[in-house]
Protein backbone atom coordinates (compact mmCIF):
# COMPACT_ATOMS: atom_id res chain seq x y z
CA UNK A 1 0.00 0.00 0.00
CA UNK A 2 2.56 2.34 0.87
CA UNK A 3 4.71 1.62 -2.60
CA UNK A 4 1.74 2.71 -4.24
CA UNK A 5 1.27 6.10 -1.93
CA UNK A 6 1.92 9.44 -3.36
CA UNK A 7 2.48 10.30 0.21
CA UNK A 8 5.19 8.12 0.56
CA UNK A 9 8.59 7.52 -0.69
CA UNK A 10 9.62 3.66 0.49
CA UNK A 11 13.34 2.37 -0.95
CA UNK A 12 15.55 -0.87 -0.20
CA UNK A 13 19.07 0.36 -0.24
CA UNK A 14 22.04 -0.96 -1.61
CA UNK A 15 25.64 -0.10 -2.57
CA UNK A 16 24.82 -0.05 -5.87
CA UNK A 17 22.81 -1.91 -8.60
CA UNK A 18 24.08 -4.77 -8.43
CA UNK A 19 24.35 -5.08 -4.60
CA UNK A 20 21.99 -7.34 -2.21
CA UNK A 21 19.59 -5.18 -0.26
CA UNK A 22 21.39 -4.13 2.97
CA UNK A 23 19.00 -1.75 4.50
CA UNK A 24 15.41 -0.15 4.07
CA UNK A 25 14.55 4.03 4.17
CA UNK A 26 11.06 6.23 4.03
CA UNK A 27 9.87 9.26 3.92
CA UNK A 28 6.00 9.70 4.28
CA UNK A 29 3.96 12.53 4.48
CA UNK A 30 3.81 14.17 8.04
CA UNK A 31 0.11 15.55 7.39
CA UNK A 32 -0.62 11.90 7.74
CA UNK A 33 0.16 11.62 11.43
CA UNK A 34 -3.07 13.92 12.55
CA UNK A 35 -2.43 15.98 15.42
CA UNK A 36 -0.06 13.49 16.80
CA UNK A 37 2.88 15.73 14.90
CA UNK A 38 5.64 17.89 16.93
CA UNK A 39 4.32 21.53 16.29
CA UNK A 40 6.23 24.10 14.44
CA UNK A 41 7.77 21.86 11.58
CA UNK A 42 7.78 23.85 8.12
CA UNK A 43 4.96 22.47 6.39
CA UNK A 44 4.32 20.97 4.20
CA UNK A 45 6.99 18.18 5.78
CA UNK A 46 8.00 14.42 5.35
CA UNK A 47 8.94 12.09 7.99
CA UNK A 48 11.97 10.33 7.50
CA UNK A 49 13.42 7.48 8.56
CA UNK A 50 16.34 4.62 7.48
CA UNK A 51 17.77 1.68 8.34
CA UNK A 52 20.98 -0.26 7.53
CA UNK A 53 21.22 -3.63 8.86
CA UNK A 54 25.08 -3.92 8.81
CA UNK A 55 26.48 -1.95 12.28
CA UNK A 56 29.74 -2.04 10.91
CA UNK A 57 28.63 0.61 7.78
CA UNK A 58 25.96 1.71 9.35
CA UNK A 59 26.55 5.02 10.18
CA UNK A 60 27.94 5.89 7.12
CA UNK A 61 25.41 4.50 4.70
CA UNK A 62 22.86 5.67 6.80
CA UNK A 63 24.25 9.33 5.80
CA UNK A 64 24.22 8.93 2.54
CA UNK A 65 20.70 7.46 2.37
CA UNK A 66 19.43 10.07 3.95
CA UNK A 67 21.27 12.68 1.85
CA UNK A 68 19.83 10.79 -1.05
CA UNK A 69 15.98 10.49 0.70
CA UNK A 70 16.17 14.57 1.37
CA UNK A 71 16.81 15.35 -2.28
CA UNK A 72 14.34 13.06 -3.40
CA UNK A 73 11.85 14.77 -1.30
CA UNK A 74 12.71 18.25 -2.31
CA UNK A 75 13.06 17.16 -6.07
CA UNK A 76 9.66 14.95 -6.11
CA UNK A 77 7.31 17.10 -3.80
CA UNK A 78 6.50 20.37 -2.60
CA UNK A 79 7.80 19.47 0.80
CA UNK A 80 9.34 22.60 2.58
CA UNK A 81 11.26 20.68 5.41
CA UNK A 82 12.02 16.66 6.37
CA UNK A 83 11.93 15.70 9.51
CA UNK A 84 12.71 13.30 12.24
CA UNK A 85 12.10 12.04 15.52
CA UNK A 86 14.67 10.38 17.20
CA UNK A 87 14.51 8.58 20.69
CA UNK A 88 17.03 10.79 23.43
CA UNK A 89 18.88 7.05 24.07
CA UNK A 90 19.69 6.75 20.19
CA UNK A 91 22.82 9.70 19.41
CA UNK A 92 24.24 7.39 16.99
CA UNK A 93 21.05 8.25 15.01
CA UNK A 94 20.69 11.94 15.98
CA UNK A 95 24.54 12.62 14.98
CA UNK A 96 24.05 10.52 11.31
CA UNK A 97 21.00 12.98 10.71
CA UNK A 98 23.01 15.74 11.45
CA UNK A 99 25.62 15.00 9.54
CA UNK A 100 23.04 14.74 6.77
CA UNK A 101 22.06 18.03 7.28
CA UNK A 102 19.39 17.79 9.54
CA UNK A 103 19.18 20.43 12.54
CA UNK A 104 17.72 19.63 16.29
CA UNK A 105 14.77 21.76 17.05
CA UNK A 106 13.36 20.62 20.61
CA UNK A 107 12.64 17.86 22.50
CA UNK A 108 9.56 16.17 22.16
CA UNK A 109 7.33 13.95 24.17
CA UNK A 110 6.16 11.11 21.50
CA UNK A 111 3.35 9.34 22.94
CA UNK A 112 5.33 5.92 22.02
CA UNK A 113 8.53 6.10 21.86
CA UNK A 114 9.18 8.63 24.71
CA UNK A 115 11.18 11.99 24.51
CA UNK A 116 12.82 12.28 21.35
CA UNK A 117 14.86 14.98 19.48
CA UNK A 118 13.02 16.31 17.03
CA UNK A 119 15.30 16.86 13.60
CA UNK A 120 14.71 19.50 10.64
CA UNK A 121 16.29 19.07 7.34
CA UNK A 122 14.52 22.33 5.55
CA UNK A 123 14.20 22.75 1.84
CA UNK A 124 17.06 25.11 0.20
CA UNK A 125 16.62 28.58 -0.78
Amino acid sequence: MALESESALCRMLARDTDSAPIGYAHAVDLALWGGDAPPGIPAPAYDLDVFVAESQVRAQDSIEALRALVAEVFASSFAMSCCALISVRNEAAARAYEKAGFHWREIWHDRIAGPCWVLIAERPG
